[in-house]
């Protein structure tokens, strides 16, 4: 075979396999929707549940002007660097067994950190009712309903938050029913059972609220909206001690945040400041803030670079290397090139920065406990039910770049060659090459 030959067939294999590449990145879009789930485990972001519609109309749950509740069930791959432009979702929807539901909550839970658990939400669309609890292996993609101690325990709440601290989900306030409520639930996810805690001193009852862990023992209530009054100012901070059963009430002082509900909340990397985004309001002045935790003091932050996001509410948000990553929810348009999922480096907290990069890299300060690394099993089962395509795209990926960079060497040497033999002079008996 010449080398001409040979050097269009290694073009034609780089352009199959940018081809076949391109094809994966598309094999899986996932609709817009709101009041779903985002779990980050195993370096693993799942969405779960949700509500879907069309991104032109403004929908609400009230006038029940939705498309529909959503079964798709998938996740991304955090452990490698990505684009939010170009993501890469991994279907898992035929691993659910879970009826469409909205507004539940989930977090890591179990005697492992490869088990995460959904409580609550609701069916709108739907005469099956859902179970209580479901729980989700990642080791064997496997959903399961968790046999409860207390088996006769039916209180099912929506619209809520569930905070996960030493193997407890803590459950305040939402709906049951229909009705506000500001109860504390706590649900044992190692002996599977629920308790009631303090309501001495506890907020009124409100949904879709802020609410974080912080110094290892408070969580921290703010926000949110009841029905006969709208949403709840942001200066009242209301904090629930979970070694000693008791509420507090701290007045924060600052920049403010005008009143809403339906933002998300994290902490910051060095586990002394709460992040905010978005909040369902018909006009936000601001949708970032931030708020001192040794002080109460409200601020906004500083950002650069990147495009300043649009403010989205009944999203979701995780703290994931050193980035907050939103999630999905209402206010956007990706018509208008608004990605589903915002990145917001905040491993600087003198300058926060919206991105559309990705970097795995861990923070170099951070209170948070770092997710575990996926061991060689759980990378095989992983392969063999869904992260083939991933995984065959970044190695097709690879393989391109290293076919390409074997095919310019080729190249070059070929033209390299024929230079010279051009250049030199014939000796006798030999026919000079002219092209």
């Amino acid at each position: 075979m010449s080398k001409n030959s040979l050097i269009l067939l290694s073009l034609i294999q780089i352009l199959i396999l940018t081809f076949e590449g391109s094809c994966r990145s598309i094999e899986f879009v996932p609709t817009q929707r709101y009041l779903h789930t985002a779990t980050h485990i195993d370096n693993k972001l799942y969405i779960l549940g949700g509500l879907t519609f069309n991104e032109n109309n403004y929908i609400t749950e009230k006038n029940k002007a939705f498309i529909g509740t959503d079964k798709q069930f998938f996740y991304f791959d955090m452990s490698i660097p990505f684009n939010t432009k170009t993501m890469l979702w991994v279907d898992q929807t035929d691993f659910d067994i879970i009826p469409n539901h909205i507004a539940a909550t989930s977090s890591i839970g179990c005697a492992n950190n490869n088990t995460f658990l959904l409580y609550g939400g609701k069916s709108l669309l739907s005469r099956m009712d859902t179970n209580l609890v479901y729980a989700f292996n990642t080791q064997t993609n496997s959903w399961s309903v968790p046999k409860l101690t207390d088996g006769n325990f039916n209180i099912k709440k929506d619209s809520l938050k569930g905070i996960m601290h030493n193997g407890k989900m803590y459950l305040f306030g939402g709906l049951i029913d229909g009705q506000l409520s500001n109860d504390m639930l706590i649900f044992d996810t190692i002996n599977m059972n629920f308790t009631t805690g303090s309501s001495v001193n506890a907020p009124s009852p409100r949904k879709h609220y802020g609410a974080a862990l912080f110094d290892n023992q408070y969580i921290a209530y703010f926000g949110g909206k009841a029905d006969d009054i709208g949403e709840f100012q942001m200066s009242e901070i209301h904090i629930y001690d979970t070694m000693n059963d008791s509420w507090t009430n701290r007045k924060s002082t600052g920049n403010v945040p005008t009143a809403r509900s339906g933002f998300s909340v994290v902490l910051g990397l060095d586990g002394k400041r709460l992040i905010i985004f978005g909040g369902n309001q018909t006009y936000l002045p601001e949708a970032l803030y931030v708020l001192d935790l040794q002080t109460f003091v409200w601020s906004i932050p500083k950002t650069s670079s990147g495009r300043k996001p649009k403010a989205r509410f009944l999203h979701q948000a995780n703290v994931i290397g050193n980035f907050m990553v939103i999630t999905f929810g209402m206010g956007y348009n990706t018509t208008l090139k608004e990605h589903d999922v915002l990145l917001l480096d905040i491993s600087n907290n003198d300058e926060y920065k919206w991105t559309n990069v990705f970097d795995p890299s861990p923070p170099e300060t951070t209170s948070l406990p770092m997710p575990p690394t996926p061991s060689s099993s759980s990378f095989y089962l992983q392969q063999s039910n869904g992260l083939g395509a991933l995984v065959g795209a970044v190695i097709g990926s690879l393989f391109s770049g290293i076919s390409l960079s074997f095919g310019s060497i080729l190249l070059y040497r070929w033209h390299k060659d024929r230079k010279y033999r051009r250049q030199a002079i014939p000796t006798p008996g030999e026919r000079k090459i002219i092209n």
